[in-house]
């Protein structure tokens, strides 16, 4: 048989052609970007502007949390997407004010708010105005407990917006690391080396979730601690922990958020300071870990798309960071929600929309 010689040529165009029909499968594939539609318009800010971390909402209020300070602050909305403080100012959270609460997350369910604080620890860093054997020395320098970080808040609002005198109640979770087989050892290390950072809470049902950004486990896997209380009492001591445990692809849970219906969006981030896209999920409630008796639980939790940067700030690592998100409304196959951004003045709270259909 006589043998044909092919020219290079066709190689050139077959493979051009291959890789046209693949484009649009690697755009498929892709995740999308969310739509920013608004940046709401807040007056009256008093808490640590440059340090949101927390926010939800119910009707025409809403609830604002910083990592630095003890405070929250509550607004009403005066316009379409305006809102004022109220006037009975900040409501503090912890008896002493000179303590640092760490707020993480913020939840409304029913007539209480939930505050979550990380329960981390955090190692000194070092500055650029120190001595190389000063910041050996901060870095040596064993990591600060601080058990004002390690506290759930639940309260209630008057119809002005301000705390109902004696409402104010708080638990630890410290006493379930203690006793937890895989938390306990994270107890001691600090938040930012893959130790114990809580900086996610939602409610549903009788069940308060708080979702940790670390530790990150083998897998990966992030942990989500499901709460419920003996006879309905918010105590420390009536607490009973379920371990469910999602996959973020390396991400740990930046905020979280209960949806009408059942479910939840889940912001994902960087564990650590690395730099990670940030994501939101859909999560179905239910535990994520596979076995062989569920060979869906990876289903559970279903990338919806990419959260960029506000308008007119950069999300370098020493900006904005996207730290919190509120659910809004679903209509049309979209998902609406604000997400709010540490680093950024008032939190840029941006008003966002992806495509999403519940399965």
């Amino acid at each position: 048989m006589r043998s044909r010689n092919v020219s290079p040529s066709w190689f050139v165009l077959i493979s051009a052609g291959w890789m046209l029909l693949a484009l649009p499968l690697v755009a498929l594939c892709a995740p999308l970007n969310a739509k920013k539609e608004a940046t709401l318009n807040l007056s009256g800010v008093s808490i640590d502007p440059l340090n949101i971390s927390g926010i939800a909402t119910k009707g025409e209020w809403l609830v604002l949390g910083s990592d630095e300070g003890s405070s929250i602050q509550v607004f009403k909305k005066t316009g379409l997407h305006a809102y004022q403080a109220t006037a009975s100012g900040p409501i503090q959270l912890d008896t002493n004010t000179n303590t640092e609460v760490d707020i993480e997350g913020i939840a409304w369910h029913g007539d209480h708010v939930y505050v979550v604080g990380s329960h981390s620890l955090a190692r000194k860093e070092t500055k650029d105005n120190k001595t190389v054997a000063e910041n050996h020395a901060r870095l040596a320098d064993k990591p600060k407990d601080e058990p004002s970080r390690k506290q759930i808040f639940r309260l209630k609002l008057d119809p002005d917006g301000a705390l109902v005198p004696g409402s104010l109640e708080r638990i630890t979770l410290d006493k379930v690391f203690e006793r937890h087989p895989i938390l306990e050892s994270f107890r001691r290390i600090p938040s930012k080396e893959n130790g114990i950072d809580i900086e996610g809470i939602a409610v549903a049902g009788d069940e308060v979730l708080v979702g940790f950004r670390g530790p990150s486990l083998r897998g990966p896997y992030v942990p989500v601690l499901a709460l419920t209380f003996q006879d309905g009492r918010f105590e420390t001591e009536a607490i009973h922990a379920k371990d469910r445990f999602l996959n973020l692809g390396g991400r740990g849970i930046r905020d979280m958020t209960a949806l009408p219906g059942g479910g939840f969006l889940v912001l994902g981030g960087p564990v650590g300071d690395e730099p990670t896209p940030y994501q939101l999920y859909f999560w179905d409630g239910r535990d994520a870990l596979p076995g062989k008796d569920a060979p869906q639980a990876k289903d559970r939790v279903k990338p919806i798309c990419r959260i960029g940067c506000p308008d007119d700030v950069s999300c370098d690592p020493a900006s904005a960071k996207a730290e919190g998100v509120e659910f809004v409304e679903m209509k049309g196959g979209e998902i609406r929600f604000i997400i709010v951004y540490d680093g950024a003045t008032n939190g840029v709270p941006t008003l966002m929309s992806c495509p999403f259909v519940r399965s």
